[in-house]
């Protein structure tokens, strides 16, 4: 008992002048002492990224098409499943092809390299990212989901899915003693104040810079945590304006003023989830059935079914990472932050009817040296803007540079021995901006 990790007991003004504890309270009092975390305000929780996977059969004549567009060489566009999308090639992914909407927030990985091209296997992973998932339910993230799949596999059943659990939060941030204080059986972690340092996780990126650390711990084949400043990461990325407009909805106990601030740093606590943890999580619950063993394993390799534990998981992650806190004489507790983690943030089903807008991104300035980067600067903001293409050709028209453009790639073809045209700029500036919408630059 003596080595029982300890919880603090929490007030509130009310229960404090009924000499009470209050489960909701934001005054933590132990043998440690007390810690007031009223200023401590969670702006955002849920479901952060979700990989589902399949396996099928591979439809011959859609990888036809798509190994005949991509030979075509880079960027590159098909149609498929009511979408465009860019074409790629996967990487170290592990499969063959990528095609990347992010426009729409999916990402298919198509055509394992560890499976012959005619047989069964897990040939199709899509990756949805965090605005693909805050509009819909579960239960229309799991129909899209399997309905895009079944554009390229026969014979389809879900087999594995991977998520991400997160919590955004203002005004705590990890000491320089956090790694000192934190209970895991990871042993793998990276710690980094170096503005050079990057992680990518294929859609997410956790950056260190001078001002704050970033941590990783963990392997990606098994359960992640991160702890990371996501305001700095959503700059890099891009993404400021859409997570300020989530973070601006959480509101105050009068739901009129926002509890987000601008000026103060957000810090993300984050659980990731590997597809293997999860699919161990359904032998574990099948194997104390009596009966529906199969069925039980294949809940926890959809998002459908997966849906319904992530409380579950959420305590999970917590409880594998542990912040702690240890006073002579007193023992060991939870660090009040965590234990407020652990008992006030519900991760539940999403059920896609919060307050959604959609927010234009904030206007950059681009730089002008030479003509090809004035124009695709100039591209990349029409694109933000949501310019149609023949509204983009005017005002490339209009723009100064229309001139130096036309003799630009008039020059080229003479030099490649093609006939010219104006209509070539046309189509120039149309794939220009539908590239930039497909890959997120004008998100």
């Amino acid at each position: 008992m003596g080595n029982e990790v300890k919880r603090w007991n929490r007030y509130s003004r009310v229960s404090l002048a009924d000499n009470k504890t209050d489960a909701g309270g934001r005054l933590f009092l132990s043998g440690l002492g007390q810690v007031d975390l009223s200023r401590v305000h969670v702006l955002h929780s849920g479901l952060d990224t979700v990989r589902q996977l399949y396996t099928g059969t591979l439809q011959p004549d859609v990888l036809a098409e798509v190994s005949r567009i991509y030979n075509d060489g880079f960027g590159e566009c098909l149609e498929l499943g009511g979408h465009v999308w860019l074409l790629g090639s996967g990487g170290k992914s592990g499969y063959q092809y990528r095609l990347q909407n992010s426009d729409l927030g999916l990402i298919v990985f198509l055509k394992s390299r560890y499976v012959d091209v005619l047989q069964e296997g897990s040939h199709v992973k899509i990756e949805c990212s965090p605005h693909w998932l805050y509009p819909r339910g579960i239960e229309a993230m799991g129909a899209e989901l399997d309905a895009l799949a079944k554009v390229f596999l026969t014979g389809l059943r879900p087999s594995g899915c991977a998520v991400h659990l997160c919590c955004d939060i203002q005004g705590w941030g990890p000491g320089a003693d956090f790694l000192d204080r934190l209970v895991t059986r990871a042993r793998r972690f990276v710690s980094h104040r170096s503005s050079k340092v990057v992680y990518v996780d294929t859609g997410e990126i956790a950056t260190s810079y001078n001002e704050g650390q970033s941590y990783l711990l963990g392997s990606a084949s098994s359960v992640q945590m991160a702890v990371y400043r996501k305001d700095i990461q959503a700059k890099v990325m891009d993404k400021l304006d859409f997570w300020r407009n989530i973070w601006s909805q959480a509101c105050g106990v009068d739901f009129t003023d926002t509890l987000y601030d601008e000026t103060m740093p957000v810090w993300r606590v984050e659980f990731r989830f590997h597809h293997s943890v999860l699919a161990d999580f359904g032998r574990g619950a099948a194997s104390q059935m009596e009966y529906g063993f199969t069925v039980e394993q294949e809940r926890w390799s959809h998002i459908t079914g997966v849906s319904g534990h992530l409380q579950g998981l959420w305590s999970y992650g917590l409880t594998n990472f542990r912040l702690e806190l240890v006073g002579e004489g007193v023992g060991r507790y939870l660090d009040p932050v965590w234990q407020l983690l652990l008992e006030d943030i519900m991760h539940s089903a999403p059920v896609g009817d919060i307050f959604y807008k959609r927010v234009k991104k904030t206007p950059g300035v681009g730089s002008e040296k030479n003509l090809m980067l004035a124009v695709g600067n100039l591209l990349s903001l029409y694109a933000r803007h949501g310019f149609s293409v023949d509204y983009s050709m005017q005002c490339l028209k209009g723009c100064g540079i229309y001139d130096d453009l036309y003799n630009y790639m008039n020059n080229r073809a003479h030099r490649r021995q093609e006939i010219f045209s104006e209509s070539q700029i046309r189509q120039f500036v149309e794939k220009s901006l539908l590239v930039r919408r497909l890959l997120g630059r004008a998100a």
